[in-house]
């Protein structure tokens, strides 16, 4: 590459208002401006928006790391040469399970991971939704 020429880019200690933050958020607001966003003093509320996102972003990687630690669990019953029966337990602790429903080696739980991959589908749609759709106040 020649001197002088980024290829397009801008570095983010070339751009106006760069504090020494995260590369991302430079590059964020590289797009920005493009978009037409921090046009005309409107860089205040190009802050906001920014700020907005990264709001939705902690919250969504909260609801991620409950659910997480509270997953939903379910009693199976395995009897040899029977249907096999699994029945909801609830939501608890990944460190606490819930007890056995019946007392026998046939008996016992686990994560229900379909569940938590929906629920955990549906975190992650949530949060890019209200990134897409968010409008300026």
């Amino acid at each position: 590459m020649r001197p002088g020429r980024s290829g397009g880019h801008t570095a983010p200690s070339r751009l106006p208002g760069y504090t020494g933050g995260h590369p991302s958020a430079a590059r964020a607001g590289v797009r920005l401006r493009r978009k037409g966003v921090l046009n005309g003093g409107d860089e205040e509320d190009a802050q906001g928006l920014l700020m907005r996102h990264r709001m939705v972003i902690i919250f969504g990687v909260l609801a991620l790391v409950l659910s997480g630690l509270f997953p939903p669990w379910i009693h199976t019953f395995n009897p040899p040469g029977a249907r096999s029966t699994e029945n909801p337990a609830g939501y608890h602790l990944i460190f606490d399970p819930p007890p056995r429903a019946r007392k026998n080696k046939l008996a016992g739980v686990q994560i229900d991971y379909m569940r938590l991959l929906i629920q955990w589908a549906m975190i992650g749609a949530i949060v890019a939704g209200t990134m897409a759709f968010r409008r300026k106040d």
